[in-house]
């Protein structure tokens, strides 16, 4: 079982389980401690660590992946990725 058999159907939508980094950021940055004073926080940079695939083991998410990492960089995203280990099969 994959990730996506864990948690959604197999008829669902290939966008479950997206999300934004950056609005995940500015919820979260948007949220306080009850009594904390409303300037007692600042988003000031948001990082992903991502796992690039192998083109020729997975020709269909390598370029999904450069794709959604594109779109985050252009977002302010700080992108920190490596290459993704595969165990020998």
């Amino acid at each position: 079982m994959d990730a996506r058999e864990a948690f959604f159907g197999a008829n669902d939508p290939h966008i479950y389980g997206q999300y934004d980094p950056l609005e995940l950021a500015e919820l979260v940055d948007g949220t306080r401690p009850l009594g904390a004073p409303a300037d007692s926080r600042g988003l000031t940079q948001v990082r992903i660590f991502a796992a690039n695939p192998s083109p020729s083991r997975g020709p269909r998410t390598y370029p999904a992946q450069r794709k959604q990492e594109s779109y985050w960089k252009k977002q302010i995203v700080k992108v920190v990725s490596r290459s993704l280990r595969y165990a020998d099969t």
